[in-house]
């Protein structure tokens, strides 16, 4: 059976600035799960606890997200180094 991709919805840049302000400083490095159709975000330290916590809100066990770290442009974090050649 093929899949297909299903092109990811991006909130608008005025969206994540208007999270980042309602949701404040205190909450700088936690995750937000944002549904793009509805303007609602979840928040949670991790990108799993985020998208648990607004599947269960939401009552929809296989519901997608768009994720953002608040205060930051990145969600992950590479904490690797290159081995020396």
């Amino acid at each position: 059976m093929r899949t297909t991709r299903r092109a990811m919805l991006r909130p608008a840049p005025g969206l994540v600035r208007a999270i980042e302000q309602a949701v404040g400083p205190a909450a700088r490095g936690r995750i937000a799960a944002i549904d793009v159709a509805t303007k609602r975000f979840f928040l949670g330290a991790t990108v799993i606890e985020a998208a648990d916590r607004g599947r269960s809100e939401l009552g929809d066990p296989s519901h997608e997200f768009y994720f953002i770290r608040i205060g930051s442009r990145a969600v992950d974090r590479h904490r690797g180094r290159l081995k020396p050649r």
